[in-house]
């Protein structure tokens, strides 16, 4: 029976079946955390009246997944793809119902929203089609458009702590599971170089390559150290803000 997931290069090659289940795994995992990750800003955001996820990198999310649901090599990919856009869709909408509490200073904003989440998709579908073109490989596509979104998501994040100065929409269980979904992409991502090294550099060279290297490092460091750092300030802040209203 053959394998129910391999990526192009993998049915190039024919890997040991070993691989192939921790790599599927892995893959597996990233979509189950980023889809939990997902269901938690939805939650949050009807218990705080707020929204957790910016909306540039909710906007550009949602495009990568319906790119990557249309595109896929695989029915297994499909599948993995299709359940978080489907929870993103509701993660918009709590977006949407949400969102002019947070802008109630900024008028034009508040009440521009759907031209702003319009604009947002229509540029971020085009964005992620030039991908396409300029890679031709899936994993390729993938790879440098998942990890600039990836960047994008978690310093927007820490942005988004520090302007509020308020925790509103953001969570211990939504980081970890954000980071540690993107981490089992990064160790994905190492295992196929290491599998692969005979075929350095046509395989997965870009991935050690100083751009690839700069977006995985940031990415991590941003998830790992910075963000938890940011969201511990901020949560002592609030507390000393309740304190002093208190008083």
């Amino acid at each position: 029976m053959e394998f129910p997931w391999r990526t192009p290069f993998d049915m190039e090659h024919g890997p040991p079946e070993v691989y192939l289940w921790i790599q599927m795994v892995l893959f597996l995992v990233c979509s189950a955390l980023w889809t939990i990750a997902y269901v938690l800003y939805i939650r949050k955001s009807f218990r705080d009246k707020s929204y957790g996820m910016p909306l540039i990198s909710l906007c550009s999310n949602v495009s990568w997944e319906f790119l990557y649901i249309i595109k896929s090599p695989t029915i297994l990919d499909r599948i993995a793809s299709t359940i978080p856009f489907i929870v993103d869709l509701f993660l918009v909408y709590a977006t949407i119902k949400f969102w002019p509490r947070e802008w109630k200073n900024s008028p034009l904003i508040a009440e521009n929203l759907v031209t702003i989440i319009t604009l947002s998709i229509v540029m971020s579908l085009v964005g992620l089609w030039a991908f396409k073109i300029q890679f031709q490989g899936i994993t390729d596509v993938t790879f440098w458009s998942g990890f600039i979104l990836q960047v994008s998501v978690s310093l927007m994040s820490i942005i988004q702590l520090l302007s509020r100065g308020s925790t509103r929409g953001h969570s211990w269980g939504i980081w970890w599971c954000r980071a540690v979904g993107t981490f089992a992409v990064v160790c994905l991502l190492e295992m196929r170089v290491w599998h692969y090294p005979r075929d350095w550099p046509d395989g997965h060279s870009f991935v050690h390559s100083p751009c690839g290297a700069l977006m995985i490092w940031s990415a991590t460091l941003m998830d790992f150290l910075v963000y938890p750092v940011v969201f511990t300030h901020v949560k002592k802040f609030e507390g000393r803000q309740k304190q002093i209203k208190n008083m």
